[in-house]
């Protein structure tokens, strides 16, 4: 079972604004963002670059030689702050993302932003 090694929130004038979680697996020396989210009345505020900043520091301070990121390929907001911060595209998957047996997955992008 994969754990969460790191889960911050930001806050703006004392509410949360969002969240950002990551998980590094046994198998890699990169560190794999699996949630970030902003609530909508704090998006285009700086919280999620806020906490993508503080995600690299961390992963940087751990050693770690990347970042990487899943989002699906019809969540262009998503691809376009990603690459805004300079996150590559490193490949995808064509069926990631399925939530019944029955049904096909969503294309997904892999992105990873180098840290060293």
């Amino acid at each position: 079972m994969e754990r969460t090694n790191l889960f911050m929130v930001a806050e703006v004038d004392g509410e949360i604004a969002g969240l950002l979680m990551i998980i590094v697996p046994t198998w890699t020396d990169s560190a794999e963002i699996t949630d970030l989210a902003v609530d909508i009345a704090f998006r285009r505020m700086g919280a999620g670059r806020a906490l993508l900043d503080a995600a690299a520091e961390w992963a940087r301070r751990r050693g770690y030689g990347s970042l990487w990121v899943e989002p699906r390929a019809d969540n262009h907001a998503a691809i376009c702050f990603y690459t805004a911060l300079g996150f590559r595209l490193a490949g995808f998957n064509d069926r990631l993302y399925s939530n019944a047996d029955h049904e096909y997955g969503k294309p997904t992008i892999y992105m990873h932003l180098e840290l060293l």
